[in-house]
């Protein structure tokens, strides 16, 4: 596991969430948690592309729906905050969304990948 190091993100509520910045290519742990897919730039600053929560990283990550357009999009690390319990996970998902007013690429990722092709 290559940690990159923490980054802080804040949710509409004022919460502050940690995060450990890991490598896109990190192989994961069977383990709960709220992630977020970003573009790590010099000076330690990362773009927020797409936020999810997963009750496993090592099933979820590696076969992730939007991987081909997050790739399209220069994602580089994967934030991970641990968080074994669905509830609190949906939680800071939507905290972290709202601050954000689901970003314009994660509103578009949301709609189905097929819609935009065809």
């Amino acid at each position: 596991m290559s940690i990159l190091e923490v980054v802080n993100f804040e949710g509409a509520s004022g919460n502050i969430y940690s995060f450990i910045a890991l490598a896109e290519d990190t192989e994961f742990n069977d383990v709960g948690a709220v992630y977020i897919f970003t573009k790590r730039h010099a000076r330690n600053r990362y773009d927020f592309l797409y936020v999810g929560e997963t009750e496993s990283l090592e099933s979820k990550i590696p076969s992730h729906d939007e991987w081909p357009w997050l790739s399209c999009l220069g994602v580089n690390s994967i934030c991970i905050h641990r968080d074994d319990n669905k509830i609190t996970r949906i939680m800071k998902k939507r905290d972290l969304l709202n601050k954000r007013n689901r970003s314009h690429i994660q509103a578009m990722l949301y709609q189905s990948p097929t819609k935009l092709i065809h």
